[in-house]
């Protein structure tokens, strides 16, 4: 059974992506990828967004979730993250935190 990474992303939608580029220009999101080693999950990750229309500005981390225990126990969003990732075998989003164009020029 593979390892489900956990990544914290920061993206940019394209045109065609489902965020409306002219409205978003960007969001955060963590990401629960089924993957062997975290060379494979961040593959995996790439491929899935571009298919998607979204640039991968940034990597904060990618961490094999199983190993650790940042998760607050209390928070059964991840666990429900993670089990739809394991039994898919496909990249799975939370919550995207977007920000427009305006927040850029704050």
């Amino acid at each position: 059974m593979a390892s489900i990474f956990c990544a914290l992303i920061e993206i940019q939608p394209l045109a065609g992506c489902e965020l409306d580029p002219s409205q978003t220009a960007g969001a955060a999101v963590r990401c629960y990828i089924p993957a062997a080693n975290p060379r494979d999950a961040i593959s995996l990750l790439e491929a899935t967004l571009i298919q998607m229309k979204f640039k991968l500005i940034e990597t904060e981390w990618c961490l094999d979730h199983d190993a650790t225990d940042w998760e607050n126990p209390a928070c059964k969003e991840s666990d429900e993250l993670v089990s739809e990732a394991r039994s898919t075998g496909t990249v799975v989003f939370g919550t995207f935190h977007t920000w427009s164009h305006d927040a850029l020029d704050d």
